[in-house]
């Protein structure tokens, strides 16, 4: 079974760091958006909670909102959060197995626990605001890609500033 507790909660992130009104968002909210239910987004919210990344406001209009300094988090840092799974997962072997096979299933696990270090070193080197820029550059080319503009025309009339799309001024 595939566990997507880490992009749910990336998401989850991602969706508060956009919102520009910073009201609280619900877990029916996000639960729509995630495609699941308030429940695991509500047990999801707990492990973000514990963390330190997100804070939960009660009662009407209540639901959840991102601390301060939320882009600085690092991507790695919320993997360990939400118990970040490794880079694959390992095939049980019989306790009877012949010698081989052991050996065989301990380099593969040592191999599984290079990639995973791996994997969180790099995650460790990119922030929720990084990954936010990114999604709102994406969002801005997706618009004027839908208005009809090339490739080329966005690239002779816009440049990047920040996290934006602006129009180039004519020297």
């Amino acid at each position: 079974m595939l566990n997507t507790r880490f992009s749910s909660a990336l998401h989850t992130l991602l969706a508060l760091l956009f919102d520009k009104n910073q009201a609280p968002l619900s877990s029916s909210n996000l639960a729509r958006v995630l495609d699941t239910h308030p429940v695991v987004v509500r047990r999801l919210v707990a492990d973000l909670r514990a963390a330190g990344f997100v804070e939960s406001i009660r009662g009407a209009g209540g639901g959840i909102r991102p601390v301060d300094g939320l882009g600085d988090v690092t991507l790695g840092a919320l993997a360990r959060a939400v118990d970040f799974e490794p880079a694959f997962d390992l095939h049980e072997i019989a306790a009877h197995a012949p010698s081989p096979h052991v050996h065989i299933h301990a380099a593969l696990a040592a191999a599984r626990d290079r990639a995973h270090a791996a994997l969180l070193a790099h995650l460790d080197q990119v922030t929720l605001g990084d990954l936010a820029d990114s999604a709102n550059l994406r969002t801005e080319l997706a618009a004027l890609l839908d208005k009809g503009l090339s490739n080329d025309d966005i690239r002779q009339a816009y440049r990047v500033a920040g996290a934006h799309l602006v129009p180039k001024v004519d020297r």
